[in-house]
């Protein structure tokens, strides 16, 4: 279990990158990228750890705080993958529609940013789904806040992609759902 906390610990690390990009003109996709691999692999790593723990000598209240802590892993390794795919796309995109030329090619890069967001719309949906399945009520103290704190994150990254979304379709004067 130590092993699987240090990973964790190593994973937040990585994760921090996301706190720190503001500026999408100035983000370098190239160090997102890299940074959710790295906390993807620690992620893995001690997921493979906690389901190989068993559960014979748990209590009730241990194993859903252990199921807990094994849906936040893949919850934040779903994350991972979709920040270093459509998340840097959008980005990408987004910054190759302010340098672009041409206001054509700056539209067809914004339509490929809105692609990037529906795309991430559908896995944080999926993701919400995984985390809103866990009683929070029924999770050890000592886990709550950290559950907790995933669970508002992923909401909140949520309602900004259907902002996101909705400012890109009136960007690009496409009717709202």
């Amino acid at each position: 279990m130590t092993e699987a906390t240090a990973l964790l610990e190593s994973a937040c690390a990585h994760l921090e990158i996301l706190n720190t990009t503001q500026d999408f003109d100035s983000v370098y996709v190239g160090s997102i990228r890299a940074e959710m691999a790295a906390a993807e692999v620690d992620l893995t790593e001690a997921l493979t750890i906690l389901e190989s723990i068993s559960y014979e000598y748990l209590s009730l209240e241990e194993r859903e705080g252990m199921d807990a802590l094994k849906v936040i892993c893949q919850v934040d390794i779903d994350l991972c993958e979709m920040v270093r795919g459509d998340f840097c796309d959008f980005v990408d995109h987004c910054q190759k529609a302010s340098l672009a030329t041409d206001g054509g090619a700056a539209i067809d890069h914004l339509r490929e940013a809105k692609t990037a967001l529906v795309r991430m719309k559908d896995k944080i949906s999926l993701m919400r789904t995984k985390i809103d399945a866990i009683d929070v009520d029924a999770l050890p103290s000592d886990i709550k806040g950290d559950f907790v704190g995933v669970k508002i994150f992923i909401q909140e990254f949520d309602k900004s992609l259907e902002e996101w979304i909705a400012m890109m379709d009136q960007v690009l004067n496409v009717p709202g759902p």
